[in-house]
């Protein structure tokens, strides 16, 4: 029997004999299944929270299972663990309205018994199974025209299962059902599991009273929520509105948001998919946002200073204001701040460093273009204050300086102060105003006095280059400097004076470096190889000559690209050939060659069945899976054969799907001595294996198969038809090719 005659026969079953009508019933369940504007999403939301109330007061901390329809199973499937039902509980909360059992329970979001009948707005039946103690009662919910649902098919019987529910509803599976079931589900605490994925709450474990919606939650809601007991309803503009009368942004607007309040603290309608819109609701959520998040935040940040105000709600890392949304009260405290500053800047200037676009930018008083260096991007040079309007830089990374003649910030002391910071975002401010400078002291920030920074000593002092028609930049091999290449600029005089030898690198090129070792371990790699030399790695500036620097340093050149080329080799030479061969397979499924280099990324490319949190497509043997599921089904339905590349790729899984074969591989490495880990020595076998032009395990058209294939962004249906044609196209040609064989035979 086919999937279409299956799914006919399950979805048109009737009942033996038609039940009484009953005009009363058939009426409310029609208007009661009518109220759903987003039918999927409330469907999805109904049963899954009553699954969740259900598993919570059970005492179990198991997830809500959902099983979302796809082009061969066309039934939507909640099941919970909770308590279950006995038959007469099942008959009185399913076949009746208005007997919730949640009335009265603040915890629980029910409340009219319309919950469960919710599946009628997407199916003509509902099939439920329930358990309680051991007794598993089961039915089909029907609708039957001009009567309403009715409950056939009765049975009730004793059973070893487990306590829960699970219902079952045929529905369309053409429908977007992921989208809904995020929106639905997002805000439930992480409680539920969907296709076996957890839904995971973007507020973390305890959310939050208020919470900023990101990108991706802005993208999926696309409105602010109010959240109740796990469920998230929509609220209206003028209710939502008084939001602005009791907190303000901390940003430039309030954005998208969720709220989280009491249960049934706010009245919402009957579909239970939108918040009220009346007063009262509105009165209501201006008390709680009062009450549960202006008053806590007030007590924790404002205080009698607008400095200490300023400092509390900027303090920590170097992102800016710690908080998404602030009160009346310190807003003001931070725009007196800040239009100090502005006054400050306006007299004197502010000057400070930060990195970006791996790059150096100075802010000063002013702004001008940084004209287009190695990195290819013009970047402005802002002023201080827009560095702290976009918030780039924290409290913790001011400098107040008291200067009576405000003009500190010219002094070349100030740079050398910055760049001896770490992180290098800092801002240096001047002040003039004793009385403002003391103010800002006691509160605590880092301050200091124009005559303690002018005897500043520089922690990392570096001679200045002379000036030459040759510019070098020298790099000492055994320092952390060496990442720090644009302080550094020496003479030839100074190189040749501080180091023994010398190792010439391209403008732009760094030491060559064993890219899987910690700086440490490649210190001592290459001081056990060139002893106790002091080597100064010189970066050649493009208009420069190599034999002209080689000529006025005078020093001798050292070999280090052979260091550590032949280190590598060592270290990869012990991996057994038919593991690389495992590694370059994966590596020759991905389109753009394999990137991981770890354990857990290889461990999950080869699940059966992988974590889709894991990263972009992590699994590529699920993928394969999923294609001979589907090549199955059509050669099943189709009676023809199936692909070459297909046929392939199926040996390529069994090969990669071979048990502990990576388990086995980390202990051939660990029988071989190294100074290295077993990770390490992995990492840089892989990387080396995917570099290496080698022949290929995969052929390109199996490849190519497998690629058109992976593409998370297209459905089953559209995979389904891929492979169709796949077979049908074979078919054909073979068909075209037999008949060419028989022409020729006759001739």
């Amino acid at each position: 029997m086919s999937i279409a005659d299956q799914t006919i026969n399950t979805t048109t079953l009737q009942a033996e004999a038609p039940p009484v009508a009953d005009g009363l019933h058939a009426v409310t369940a029609e208007v009661l299944s009518g109220l759903y504007r987003h039918i999927d999403e409330a469907v999805i939301r109904e049963y899954a929270a009553n699954g969740v109330d259900a598993t919570k007061q059970s005492g179990s901390d198991a997830h809500v299972e959902v099983t979302l329809p796809d082009a061969f199973e066309h039934n939507l499937i909640i099941q919970d663990f909770g308590t279950g039902m006995s038959p007469e509980q099942a008959k009185v909360r399913w076949a009746s309205y208005g007997n919730s059992s949640k009335n009265d329970d603040p915890d629980f979001i029910g409340a009219i018994g319309a919950g469960a009948k919710s599946g009628f707005a997407a199916s003509t039946m509902i099939l439920l199974e329930t358990t309680q103690n051991g007794i598993t009662t089961s039915f089909n919910y029907t609708w039957f025209e001009g009567v309403g649902p009715q409950v056939v098919g009765e049975n009730v019987e004793e059973t070893g299962k487990p306590n829960g529910t699970t219902v079952t509803i045929p529905v369309d599976p053409q429908r977007d059902w992921e989208t809904a079931a995020q929106r639905a589900l997002l805000y439930m605490g992480s409680r539920v599991r969907v296709n076996g994925e957890v839904v995971v709450d973007p507020r973390g474990d305890n959310p939050a009273v208020m919470h900023r919606m990101g990108y991706d939650e802005t993208s999926l809601m696309k409105s602010s929520r109010v959240v109740m007991a796990g469920a998230n309803f929509r609220v209206p503009e003028t209710v939502l509105s008084v939001v602005s009368d009791v907190i303000l942004p901390a940003r430039a607007s309030l954005g998208n948001m969720v709220i989280e309040v009491p249960n049934k603290s706010l009245t919402f309608t009957p579909s239970r998919e939108d918040i009220k819109d009346t007063s009262a609701n509105a009165q209501r959520l201006r008390e709680i946002i009062t009450e549960n998040y202006a008053e806590p935040i007030n007590a924790q940040h404002l205080s009698t200073s607008p400095w200490q105000t300023y400092r509390n709600v900027r303090i920590g890392d170097e992102g800016g204001l710690s908080v998404d949304y602030i009160t009346k009260e310190i807003r003001e405290h931070i725009d007196l701040v800040e239009e100090i500053l502005d006054d400050v800047k306006e007299t004197y200037g502010l000057v400070g460093v930060t990195y970006s676009y791996g790059g150096r930018s100075t802010w000063s008083g002013e702004q001008r273009e940084q004209p287009r260096g190695r990195s290819y991007y013009g970047i402005s040079r802002e002023t201080i204050t827009r560095g702290i309007q976009a918030e780039q830089i924290g409290a913790d990374h001011m400098l107040f300086v008291y200067s009576p003649e405000g003009n500190i910030h010219r002094s070349p002391k100030v740079r050398t102060w910055i760049m001896d910071q770490k992180p290098h975002n800092y801002m240096v401010i001047t002040v003039a105003d004793e009385d403002l400078f003391d103010k800002i002291e006691a509160v605590g920030f880092a301050t200091m006095q124009d005559e303690e920074l002018r005897k500043y000593k520089p922690k990392n002092y570096i001679p200045p280059a002379k000036s030459t028609a040759v510019r070098y930049v020298a790099y000492n091999l055994y320092e952390r400097r060496s990442y720090h290449t644009r302080d550094q600029k020496l003479s030839p005089a100074d190189i040749a004076e501080h180091y023994d030898a010398m190792y010439v690198v391209a403008y732009g090129r760094h030491l060559p470096t064993s890219r899987f070792l910690t700086f440490e371990q490649n210190c001592e790699l290459l001081q056990n190889h060139f002893g106790q030399q002091r080597i100064a790695v010189v970066e050649m500036s493009p208009q420069s000559s190599k034999e002209l620097a080689v000529k006025r340093i005078g020093l001798p050149e050292v070999d280090v690209d052979s260091v550590i080329g032949e280190f590598n080799e060592t270290a990869t030479s012990t991996l057994p050939e038919k593991y690389a061969r495992k590694i370059v397979m994966l590596s020759e499924l991905e389109r753009f060659g394999m990137y991981s280099r770890k354990v857990e990324d290889l461990q999950e490319a080869v699940k059966v069945k992988g974590d889709d949190d894991y990263g972009y497509r992590a699994s590529r043997v699920q993928t394969i899976m999923e294609l001979l599921e589907l090549t199955d089904t059509v050669v099943e339905l189709t009676g023809l054969e199936e692909p070459a590349t297909i046929t392939e790729l199926r040996a390529v899984a069994d090969e990669l799907t071979e048990e502990n074969w990576i388990d086995d591989m980390l202990d051939s490495l660990a029988q071989h001595d190294h100074t290295l880990t077993v990770e390490q020595r992995l990492a840089m076998a892989i990387d080396e294996l995917t570099k290496s032009r080698r022949e290929r395990i995969v052929s390109p058209e199996a490849s190519q198969t497998f690629f058109r294939i992976d593409n998370s962004h297209r459905s089953t249906d559209e995979k389904l038809q891929m492979v169709s044609g796949m077979v049908v196209s074979q078919a054909y040609h073979q068909l075209l090719g037999d008949e060419e064989e028989n022409t020729q035979r006759t001739a």
